[in-house]
């Protein structure tokens, strides 16, 4: 109970501590007074004075000394238990009483007090207005409730302790209020030391450093610091102050992926926004620095996205060392540095952009071959020292400050000139020629052009001048050069061409030189705006191909070719051939310039030469041998001919895919197995073997059989020939019979016998001697035709040798002129340049025919003379395509060569070259019979199994069909029967094959080309030639 005591010893208590706040005592002080008295007013209890933050926990505020020991485990207790507790005294009764003995319901938290024996707590709400603020409590060591005049005394001593709770949060927020003024007024103060560090800073490095040195300085920072991502996306340092053992082996990322990128600096970056963290510890992704941070003391820290040229470029890291130190108005003046410091780099740009365009403007003004000027109300500015040449004066100085009148020759000039620069508009440029004055007195003509501009210090014209004294003996010189060109275009056999394709479609020659009439049948005016005269007189057939030529040439820029017939105004038709690459020119004209040529002669040995082949084609086609192909293990029936058809009465689709066995050929099955037999003991070949086969309807043939094995591909293929001789062996079963019958009439028989035998080795010798008369026939043709051929590929590089020539004697005439009426340095070397072009063109065309002649010498040779010798694989097929050149151009296809290098043979070039070029010519006459957009051959050749060497010709063409492939080696078979073709150009190829020790085999699938492969030994055998 609380002694007896009136209400005014506590209001002159109150009014007591009211002046002493008055007079500036601490809240805290008076409060501890404030408790000292209430204890004195109780008995023994302690007075205790708590205050409640703002999350609603106690907080141990003031209490009076202990006294007793007893009262100095209450003081214990009261600290262990009850500060920092969470109080719910709004939800109590004013007077509260906590008691081990009675545990009133009221009190919701109980934990005010943790009660110990019989110890009790009177609590009374602290109040400031309707607001609990804290608890004035009692407490004693003995259990007992509160008279109404406790509850009045503890009323009144929770009100003073309610004016001293609020005093001391009046004056804790002033202090705050100030401190943040302070913080505010150095934040203001750092902003104005770094705009100064802004405008004045002249480089990146200076800017950055001192700026972080502002921060940490004038902001009382802990550290302050600029980074940004390298192409790792990991942040380098790029400058830092303060606190900066903080940066050493610190790891900051970009990447949102990674733990060290979800910090204030990385998302920032990827936001570019500003990030404001109050605590290391009080966010997650902060977690991986807050270890760090805490060694070196930070505590809050804010991240500022620093843009340039309007992209995001770094971040500038400030770091505080109290928590939540950023209020609003900090953040403010941060957010405000971070665009300071963005606009004062994008001024180092644009300082450093000013720099580079004024040491771009004197390197201009002092490095090009026209004068310039700059000039201000007629006066002279700034003069190159071209300017200055021009016009015959040594120095640019001598012009300085003086009026461009100077340079006028007349008043009139200058007069004219005036009036059109008072024409001028911003902007615009004004071209024109006219005559200056040279400081010798002279006047020279000039090529002047200038503008008008504005400055800071008005209106300021830039003038360029080019002194065109020597236009006049250049034109000249272009003229006589164009002369010659057209004498020489005159004497060339075919035609100098200028072709443009304007860009609304239309085409035309402005250039046609040479003999223009003869090889498009129409005059140089004719096409020298519109080219349709030229096209009218194309083939129907070819115009389609020959536009879309030009224009697909046009889209892509690669190489026009063209061959096309046109008909003349005669009547004749002929063929024009020419190439050129295509040039864009400035006014959007697509160009070629080129050489048009008359390919007539060569088209119609071509013809001739197809028309040959085709009789060969024949020939080959109409060879009796019966042949079929088999395969080697299972002797399944692959292929035959028309000869092996003929012989057994059966069709190919009839035993295609059947063994000789199930075929039915045989009469007897221990044939089959005698040929197997012989096949594994004699293989790769069976030499020889009489049995009796069997034709479609059962009836017997009496054979000879031979088979070789032969690779194709990566396979081996089993070539089995028939040879019927039942009338042989019938004719010599009946002289059997007769010796035995008649042994009178042996020698007479016999005589017949070997007269017949004779008459038939005669018939068959003539045969032979046919064939072979043939095939050199066929040989000489062919040889023929490549001379053809040849003779016109040499024609061109001879003609234009000859032009070159004929330059060269023309430039000698005229240097002798020259050299008469005074020969000058220029004229000399005008010759020289012109001569050493015109010989270039000599010497690279006479080598071109040099090496053609050499080619085909060498061709020609190795075709006629079996002669044995070492060469290089590469070297001869080199040759020969070097031969067959005018038609591979003329059949449009493609050659690609695939040849390993090194390949060193000890053979026989002229068969050898011999079947290549049968293979290569039988490819372009039959191959490409069809349309085939992208033409194509290849030739490879590749080692194999060490001594061996296998030659590929595969082209893209048709395919040969399944029926033609059992055929297409023999003699005088072709597909071209009338069309010139004899048959004999595979069969030949096939001959030569085996004379070299190899063998041909030919892959075609109909429709997707063909492949001859030739294998031969690179140690040839040798051949013995008649």
């Amino acid at each position: 109970m609380i002694k007896g005591t009136s209400a005014d010893s506590l209001l002159q208590l109150s009014t007591r501590i009211l002046r002493d706040l008055v007079d500036g005592h601490s809240a805290h002080k008076l409060a501890v007074l404030l408790c000292e008295e209430a204890e004195k007013l109780s008995e023994d209890r302690v007075a205790t004075l708590f205050k409640i933050d703002d999350e609603g926990h106690l907080h141990l505020f003031a209490t009076a000394a202990a006294k007793t020991h007893d009262q100095q485990k209450l003081h214990e207790s009261i600290k262990q238990n009850v500060v920092g507790q969470h109080c719910s005294v709004l939800d109590c009764q004013h007077v509260l009483v906590v008691d081990k003995a009675n545990a009133p319901t009221a009190c919701t938290s109980q934990c005010i007090l943790t009660c110990h024996a019989n110890w009790s707590c009177w609590a009374y709400p602290v109040l400031d207005g309707d607001t609990v603020v804290g608890t004035f409590a009692l407490s004693a060591q003995k259990s007992s409730h509160p008279t109404a005049q406790d509850a009045r005394m503890l009323d009144l001593m929770a009100s003073i302790a309610g004016m001293l709770l609020c005093f001391d949060k009046h004056t804790q927020t002033q202090k705050i209020q100030t401190s943040k003024l302070l913080r505010l007024a150095d934040f203001q103060g750092m902003l104005g030391q770094a705009n100064t560090i802004v405008a004045s800073s002249s480089t990146q490095d200076e800017l950055l450093k001192a700026l972080c040195a502002c921060v940490v300085q004038h902001g009382h920072l802990s550290l302050a610091w600029i980074s940004r991502p390298d192409a790792q996306e990991q942040f380098q340092m790029l400058a830092a102050a303060g606190t900066t053992g903080y940066l050493e082996g610190l790891s900051v990322s970009a990447r949102a992926e990674l733990p060290e990128g979800c910090g204030s600096m990385g998302t920032a970056w990827r936001q570019g926004c500003p990030i404001f963290s109050g605590s290391f510890h009080g966010s997650i992704h902060l977690l991986p620095w807050a270890q760090r941070a805490e060694y070196w003391g930070l505590k809050a820290s804010a991240a500022l996205p620093i843009f340039r040229a309007g992209r995001i470029w770094a971040i500038l890291t400030v770091i505080h060392s109290e928590e939540d130190i950023f209020d609003q108005p900090l953040r403010n003046l941060l957010e405000e540095l971070a665009r300071n410091l963005s606009r004062g780099l994008d001024r180092l740009d644009q300082l450093h952009q000013e720099q580079r365009l004024s040491a771009i403007q004197g390197h201009l003004l002092n490095n090009t071959r026209a004068g310039i000027t700059m000039v201000r109300n007629r006066h002279f500015v700034q003069v190159n020292q071209r300017f200055a040449e021009i016009l015959g004066y040594a120095s640019p100085d001598e012009f300085s400050g003086l009026s461009t009148r100077m340079i006028y020759p007349s008043s009139s000039e200058y007069d004219q000139i005036g009036q059109m620069y008072a024409q001028q508009t911003l902007g615009e440029n004004n071209f024109f020629e006219t005559r200056l004055l040279h400081k010798s007195g002279h006047s020279i003509p000039c090529e002047v052009s200038f503008g008008i501009l504005h400055d800071h210090e008005g209106e300021l014209s830039i003038w360029t001048l080019v002194d065109v004294s020597d236009r006049e003996e250049r034109e000249r010189e272009r003229n006589s050069y164009r002369d010659q060109l057209l004498r020489y275009a005159d004497r060339i056999p075919g035609m100098l061409y200028k072709f443009c394709l304007h860009p609304d479609g239309h085409m035309s020659f402005p250039i046609a030189l040479g003999a223009v009439q003869e090889m498009l049948g129409v005059q140089p005016q004719d096409i020298e705006n519109n080219a349709a005269a030229a096209f009218q007189r194309a083939h129907p057939d070819d115009l389609p191909d020959l536009v879309n030529s030009i224009f697909t040439s046009a889209r892509t820029m690669t190489l026009w070719h063209f061959e096309c017939r046109l008909q003349l105004p005669d009547g004749r038709m002929v063929w024009r051939t020419g190439s050129s690459l295509p040039e864009r020119e400035a006014n959007g004209d697509i160009a070629w310039y080129g050489f048009i040529s008359d390919t007539t002669e060569q088209k119609q040995a071509l013809a001739a030469l197809a028309s040959s082949e085709q009789q060969q084609r024949a020939i080959f086609d109409a060879s009796p041998t019966a042949m079929a192909v088999l395969n080697p293990s299972t002797l399944e029936i692959q292929a035959v001919n028309a000869a092996w058809e003929t012989l057994l009465h059966r069709s190919a689709d009839s035993i295609m895919g059947h063994n000789l066995l199930t075929a039915g050929i045989w009469s007897r099955a221990l044939d089959n197995e005698k040929f197997q037999a012989q096949l594994r003991t004699s293989s790769p070949t069976i030499p020889y073997m009489e049995v009796t086969l069997l034709t479609q309807d059962g009836q017997p043939i009496l054979c000879r059989v031979t088979a070789a094995t032969t690779p194709v591909g990566e396979h081996h293929v089993l070539i089995m020939i028939a040879e019927d001789i039942s009338e042989q062996r019938r004719i010599e079963a009946e002289i059997r019979d007769l010796n035995r019958d008649l042994e009178y009439r042996v020698q007479e028989r016999t005589q017949d016998l070997e007269n017949s035998n004779t008459a038939l080795q005669a018939s068959i010798n003539e045969l032979e001697t046919t064939q072979e008369q043939l095939v050199e026939v066929e040989k000489l043709s062919a040889l023929g035709h490549l001379v053809t051929g040849v003779a016109h590929e040499i024609n061109t590089p001879l003609g234009n040798g000859l032009l070159a020539a004929s330059t060269i004697v023309s430039q000698l005439e005229q240097l002798q002129i020259q050299y008469e009426q005074g020969l000058t340095r220029r004229d000399f070397e005008d010759f020289m340049e012109q001569a050493g072009l015109a010989s270039d063109i000599v010497v690279r065309n006479l080598r071109r025919a040099a090496d053609l002649v050499q080619s085909f010498k060498q061709v020609a040779v190795d075709q006629n003379i079996m002669s044995r010798r070492h060469f290089e694989l590469h070297l001869l097929v080199r040759d020969l395509l070097v031969l067959l050149h005018p038609r591979l151009r003329i059949s449009g296809v493609e050659v690609v060569t695939q040849i390993e290098p090194f390949i060193n043979m000890d053979s026989y070039p002229g068969p050898l070259g011999q079947i290549i070029t049968n293979l290569i010519t039988n490819s372009l006459d039959h191959a490409f019979e069809e349309s085939v957009s992208a033409k194509q051959l290849s030739i490879s050749a590749v080692i194999v199994d060490k001594e061996w060497v296998e030659i590929s010709i595969r082209d893209n063409g048709c395919g040969i069909p399944a029926d033609h492939l059992a055929h297409i080696f023999e003699p005088f078979f072709t597909t071209r029967l009338g069309r010139g073709g004899s048959g004999l150009g595979l069969h030949i190829s096939h001959n030569a094959a085996l004379v070299l020790g190899g063998r041909l085999r030919v892959n075609s699938i109909e429709g997707q080309g063909s492949c001859f492969v030739l294998r031969v030994p690179l140690n040839a055998p040798s051949v013995t030639t008649a």
